[in-house]
């Protein structure tokens, strides 16, 4: 939240930020702005465990194009959940999404893809809020099973490793 909150009140301009440091809050002067936040001690979680290691089944697509997909499976897909189907096949996949007005989206893209075939579901809007921030022509996504956590990295050649989580749903 801290984060949003510079962004906006940093926006326009380069801006001087004075920063304190107390016992148990920082403090932020950012020209007329002032945030006061307290620090929390304590043990930070162990966010390694979520993350997975062992996925076998690896896609590989063009960023934009998968990113075009799911926009247009979007429209037609539930209000509520925004969720949408992957079938993966070879070198395939196709993504379905419907809507309770029984109005339904399915579109077959090419992709980089020998595993087995596999169906998994997610929450569309959680895909797109990833590939958004994603700055490479290219996204893997590594598999396991339907009910398994995907770990999803963007195409590096900086050497700079950044993971995304996401969970499948159930539709």
């Amino acid at each position: 939240m801290i984060v949003e909150m510079l962004k906006s009140l940093t926006r326009d301009s380069e801006v001087l930020v004075d920063v304190s440091l107390r016992d148990n809050q920082i403090e932020l002067l950012i020209g007329d702005n002032y945030l006061i936040s307290k620090l929390i001690d304590g043990k930070y979680p162990d966010y390694t465990r979520v993350i997975p290691q062992a996925n076998s089944k690896v896609l590989i697509s063009p960023k934009y194009d998968l990113k075009l997909v799911l926009q247009r499976a979007s429209i037609l897909s539930n209000e509520r959940f925004a969720g949408a189907y992957f079938h993966l096949t070879l070198n395939q996949l196709m993504i379905e999404s419907s809507n309770s007005e029984h109005e339904s989206s399915k579109e077959t893209m090419v992709v980089e893809y020998t595993a087995d075939d596999l169906k998994i579901s997610f929450n569309i809007a959680y895909l797109l809020n990833i590939l958004a921030v994603i700055d490479s022509e290219r996204v893997y996504m590594a598999l396991e099973a339907p009910e398994s956590s995907v770990l999803i990295t963007p195409e590096s050649s900086s050497g700079i490793s950044t993971k995304y989580v996401l969970m499948p749903m159930k539709l």
